[in-house]
């Protein structure tokens, strides 16, 4: 789990000290050995990481999609004060991945059909605007205590997270609404609007993740 949540700290100028002397570098003379963050606390207690925290957006069997947010705060700060932060972040994320995995599948249905870019991206982008998005709800939060240690200095902070989910069927339903609106004006073929639909699986494919079994990172990181 430490792996999984590292965050890269180590500022750019150390960067080429560090990859030529491996665990260790020098600052004005000095020798300081890399650390990892240390999770020092837990709001889901004495288990090695988070039920619910999956490194990779992802579409379950039961018709959701799910993303992740995160946002840090002060050590000495509450870990309350974070957590309406990062429902929000997961919200945006989940905009983003949605805004991505479609217009990946537009350009990808576009292939052999002359369409103009811009108007698929224009699809992608009124489709997967937060405000528009139907049925999105936050279904699980958690946060980590963690002392990051870089370099000659060490300071505590919390990392909240918040997951973001929505049925998958109500955002194809706005995406396909507007679809039919551009072939209506003439924008685009019954043809590529069939070949869109033929691609829904390939970038909205469901996966088999369970709630309540614990996965190693590796599992985690080869989801999707």
């Amino acid at each position: 789990m430490k792996k999984l949540l590292l965050v890269s700290l180590i500022p750019i100028w150390l960067v080429g000290t560090l990859a030529c002397g491996g665990s260790s570098y020098r600052v004005g003379g000095v020798k300081y050995k890399v650390k990892e963050s240390e999770v020092i606390e837990t709001s889901y207690g004495k288990k090695k990481y988070a039920k619910h925290f999956y490194k990779k957006p992802h579409v379950k069997k039961d018709g959701n999609i799910y993303v992740l947010g995160a946002v840090d705060v002060p050590g000495d700060s509450s870990p309350t004060r974070c957590q309406t932060a990062a429902d929000l972040q997961a919200r945006v994320e989940l905009s983003k991945e949605l805004n991505t995995r479609l217009e990946n599948q537009l350009q990808y249905a576009a292939e052999g059909f002359s369409i103009d870019a811009s108007s698929l991206k224009q699809i992608s982008s009124e489709s997967t605007k937060i405000e528009f998005l139907q049925g999105v709800f936050i279904d699980n939060r958690f946060w980590e205590k963690v002392l990051v240690q870089n370099g000659p200095d060490a300071y505590v902070k919390y990392t909240c997270y918040s997951r973001a989910a929505m049925p998958i069927d109500k955002f194809q339903q706005k995406a396909q609404s507007l679809l039919d609106e551009h072939e209506k004006k003439g924008q685009f073929t019954a043809e590529f609007a069939k070949a869109v639909n033929d691609q829904w699986n390939q970038f909205f494919k469901p996966v088999e993740v369970d709630d309540d079994k614990e996965y190693t990172v590796e599992q985690l990181e080869s989801i999707q």
